[in-house]
C-alpha cells in the first residue's frame, strides 16, 4: 500500500511539471539575456566535450536557464528559441538563436537566460522552447555512481525533456517511478521500497514527454561513465511545435 502511495505522489508531482514545462512550448515568455562565458559544465554534468548531437547544431549554444523553469533539473537539455527584442546594457550583439540547457542561473527571474559564451551587456529577449535537433539519433544514457543496489542514470539526447521515468519490476510486474536528482540524473528513491535487488540487466523503462508521449527503452548492463544507447528509440516529432533545425 505505501509503495503504492509513494508511486502516486511523484507521478502527481511530475505530472504538475509536465503541464508548466509543455507551457513553454506552446507560450512566449519575456525576459532578459546576459552572458558567463564558455567553458562551463553546469549543473546538469553536461561538459562542453561532451554534448549530445542534439546540442551539437552551428546555431546552438549551451545555456543557463532561470531557476523557477529549471523545475530541480527536469528541463536540463531541453532546447529554447531565443528572440533578442532591443539591448538594455552593454554592447554585444545578440543574434536570433537557439540555446540547450547545461546549467542554471540562480539569480534570473522566469523568462531570463544566461548565455556561455563571451559577452557583456543585457539584452530583452522573447524565450520560448523548442524541439532539439536530433535528427535521426536515439536517446543515449549514462550511468554515474551505479551498481546492482543503486542506479544513477543520466537521459541524454532527447527531443523532449523527460518529465518521468518508471522501472520495470519483472518479479512484482509493476512499474516505479525513479526520482529526480538536483544535477540532472534518475535514481531509485531513497526508501527503495518495492525495487527488486540486485537489479539484473537488462531492465527496462518507461520514458514520459510534457507532449504526454510514453515510449519504452532497454538498458543492456550497469557502466559507469559511459555514453551507450539502448533498443534506439526517441521521442516522435510534433508537428503542433517549434523545432530547432539543424546546421552543420
Amino acid at each position: 500500500m505505501f509503495n503504492l502511495i509513494f508511486a502516486s505522489l511523484i507521478t502527481a508531482s511530475f505530472a504538475a511539471y509536465e503541464t508548466e514545462i509543455l507551457q513553454m512550448y506552446t507560450h512566449v515568455f519575456r525576459g532578459n539575456a546576459s552572458f558567463y562565458g564558455t567553458g562551463y559544465s553546469g549543473m546538469c554534468q553536461i561538459p562542453p566535450n561532451s554534448l549530445p548531437h542534439a546540442a551539437q547544431s552551428r546555431n546552438t549554444e549551451p545555456a543557463a536557464l532561470n531557476k523557477p523553469q529549471l523545475y530541480g533539473s527536469l528541463t536540463c537539455g531541453m532546447c529554447l528559441r531565443v528572440t533578442p527584442q532591443r539591448t538594455l546594457v552593454g554592447h554585444t550583439p545578440l543574434r536570433n538563436e537557439y540555446v540547450y540547457i547545461t546549467d542554471v542561473c540562480e539569480n534570473c527571474l522566469a523568462g531570463d537566460i544566461d548565455l556561455a559564451t563571451n559577452g557583456d551587456g543585457l539584452w530583452a529577449i522573447d524565450l520560448q522552447a523548442a524541439q532539439c535537433p536530433v535528427q535521426n539519433t536515439k536517446i543515449s544514457y549514462k550511468f554515474q555512481g551505479s551498481q546492482e543496489w543503486f542506479i544513477k542514470l543520466q537521459i541524454r539526447n532527447t527531443r523532449f525533456p523527460v518529465t518521468e521515468v518508471q522501472m520495470y519490476q519483472p518479479q512484482s510486474r509493476q512499474w516505479l517511478p525513479l526520482s529526480r536528482s538536483l544535477d540532472g540524473f534518475w535514481e531509485i528513491p531513497d526508501s527503495g521500497h518495492g525495487y527488486e535487488k540486485p537489479i539484473q540487466t537488462p531492465f527496462t523503462i518507461s520514458l514520459r514527454s510534457p507532449d504526454n508521449q510514453v515510449i519504452y527503452d532497454k538498458i543492456p548492463s550497469i557502466q559507469n561513465d559511459v555514453v551507450f544507447e539502448g533498443d534506439g528509440v526517441q521521442f516522435a516529432y510534433n508537428s503542433a511545435l517549434l523545432q530547432v533545425p539543424f546546421v552543420v
